[in-house]
């Protein structure tokens, strides 16, 4: 089963002392059931502040998150309880190789192709803690 849906990602951002960041992003995306019980979404290219195009992909499982983000910058991420995972960013200026380390999870699926995830997660660079992230991703049929 294939159908558009709309996607809404939130995301808020604590880096040190900073005052936290919050990003919104909206999109369309194909909502694709797989085999496996999965759901894949296939986002439509969004434009970040610099008129970059973006490409996400996301795969829901019942215990696991996979986002995939292409660009000007890319990287793959996995989110599972308590079980660390190392990415690679890639930017302009090069690559680095960064450790997410899971917080807490919960993803709820509803009929029709609705579906809530939160996700909370720290980073880690070379073992120093970059930041904070908490992530709701709200799916909903359009």
């Amino acid at each position: 089963m294939e159908n558009k849906v709309k996607v809404v990602v939130t995301g808020v951002h604590l880096r040190g002392n900073e005052e936290p960041e919050q990003i919104v992003t909206k999109s369309l995306a194909l909502w694709e059931d797989l085999e496996n019980g999965a759901i894949r979404l296939t986002c439509d290219p969004i434009k970040d502040d610099a008129g970059e195009e973006i490409l996400s992909k996301y795969v829901f499982y019942d215990n696991k998150i996979k986002s995939i983000r292409s660009g000007l910058c890319s990287s793959i991420m996995i989110f599972e309880k308590d079980k660390p995972y190392t990415t690679t960013y890639t930017t302009p200026y090069g690559k680095m190789d960064m450790d997410i380390k899971t917080t807490a999870l919960k993803i709820r699926k509803a009929e029709d192709r609705n579906l809530i995830a939160e996700i909370g997660y720290e980073l880690f660079s070379k073992g120093d803690l970059v930041s904070k992230t908490e992530i709701m991703i709200e799916v909903s049929a359009c």
